[in-house]
């Protein structure tokens, strides 16, 4: 018989949260803590300890599904356990090879429906990172002042967290909305390594991207929503245009709710290139975007201009007509030049998903008259306009994308600890090798 996953009762002090976990030995290989905590930019000591549960469960609860475990808590909202239930039943649907039916429930003490002071006006939230999608998705909603909800530290380093919350600061202020701010180790407690591993041998993407962030981002929101009756989270989509797609999906996103709090992913009929121009269009928030938040490389909150994604963005907002420099990136009419040469030198190589993307760029290549387009005598655009997108798509899987390899067979087939250890000693072996 398997030992359960069990979460302590709430330890909060003042705008902090924290979690004991009781980790089974065979799963212990899946964490790098057995302490989850939440530190929120206001009190949260007076939110009721069925909301305060939500996050840790959230994030625990796909890993014990994965592996067949029982997760036990002392108190539970009841929306949310109900809502749970239909994000299991989903997650099986979108992975069958990961979860399957016979999954046990969360196992609790006490159920209870938990309703947000009524003296206090229903309103909305978005989740904000000044990115394309969440950007996109502010100015969907703006017409209903939708309060910002700003996750530090998912990866940044700690001066990129700092510079960019004082961006979005910058950015509340201007528009007059509200602000809050959630820091976690929620992300940095897993040993994403060994899951995916484990669970995404069959999966083109990782655990996180597949499986985490859509669920755990705004589950870490939860007591703010209920404290602030925030009765709807927006979540701007990602690469939703294929249901099938492993990505944050509103089939398994979209059920989850607490209180009287509902989740939802929008914009999931816009393309990347339809949320630029809608950014972009819409002048009255243009005076409050200083940045549109771009880079996977770099961890300092600049955008590094150099990335495939950073050049990518260049040229979306180029063809839009609207200068990058403007927005967070240091370009000139050379760089659409380099571009094209990376393309052709094979310096960029491009999965399926990123081609897709490319490809609705050069749809709006195609369409546009070339003097709307920034830059609009740069040779690039008439390379670009009939280019063979698909000559660039590299044989090899990102480094991201985990199949077998003989690493993996070794280490799933190794008990906990030795695993970890084993793990940790070729690492340390690798990282001396790259410094002679």
């Amino acid at each position: 018989m398997k030992d359960n996953i069990k979460i302590s009762r709430p330890m909060v002090d003042k705008n902090k949260v924290k979690f004991k976990l009781n980790i089974p030995k065979e799963l212990k290989k899946f964490f790098k803590d057995d302490l989850f905590w939440i530190k929120y930019g206001e009190p949260i000591d007076k939110c009721p300890e069925g909301i305060l549960n939500i996050p840790p469960i959230v994030t625990i609860a796909p890993i014990a599904w994965a592996s067949g475990t029982t997760v036990e808590i002392d108190k539970i909202d009841y929306n949310f356990s109900e809502s749970l239930k239909k994000v299991q039943k989903a997650y099986q649907i979108q992975y069958p090879d990961i979860f399957n039916e016979n999954v046990p429930e969360i196992k609790y003490k006490k159920k209870k429906k938990y309703t947000p002071r009524k003296n206090q006006q229903n309103t909305s939230s978005v989740l904000f990172s000044m990115g394309v999608d969440s950007l996109a998705c502010y100015v969907k909603h703006r017409k209903e002042s939708p309060a910002l909800l700003f996750i530090k530290g998912v990866g940044l380093d700690s001066k990129g967290q700092i510079k960019l919350e004082k961006k979005i600061k910058s950015f509340s202020r201007n528009e007059k909305v509200p602000l809050h701010t959630i820091k976690s180790n929620f992300k940095k407690i897993l040993e994403e390594k060994f899951l995916n591993i484990y669970y995404m041998k069959t999966i083109d993407r990782d655990w996180w991207g597949a499986i985490h962030y859509g669920t755990g981002l705004p589950s870490l929101c939860a007591p703010i929503t209920f404290i602030n009756n925030y009765n709807i989270i927006y979540e701007g989509s990602g690469y939703t245009e294929d249901p099938t797609y492993p990505e944050a999906q509103p089939s398994f996103v979209n059920p989850l709710s607490w209180g009287e709090t509902k989740v939802r992913i929008t914009e999931v009929e816009m393309t990347r290139q339809d949320k630029i121009e809608h950014i972009l269009k819409n002048h009255e928030v243009m005076d409050s975007v200083s940045t549109i938040r771009s880079c996977r490389v770099e961890k300092s909150g600049r955008n590094c201009s150099m990335c495939e994604k950073c050049r990518r963005t260049i040229v979306a907002i180029c063809v839009e007509g609207a200068n990058p420099n403007d927005f967070g990136f240091k370009v000139d009419k050379s760089e659409l030049e380099s571009i094209k040469n990376n393309f052709l030198n094979r310096k960029i190589i491009l999965t399926v998903i990123e081609k897709n993307i490319w490809e609705q760029i050069q749809e709006k290549v195609q369409k546009k008259d070339k003097e709307e387009f920034y830059f609009p005598n740069s040779d690039f655009y008439g390379w670009f306009e009939t280019a063979n997108l698909d000559r660039f798509i590299t044989t090899k899987k990102n480094s991201h994308y985990l199949k077998k390899d003989l690493l993996d067979n070794m280490l799933f087939n190794l008990p906990y600890p030795t695993d970890i250890y084993l793990y940790k000693l070729l690492i340390l072996i690798w990282m001396n090798l790259k410094k002679e």
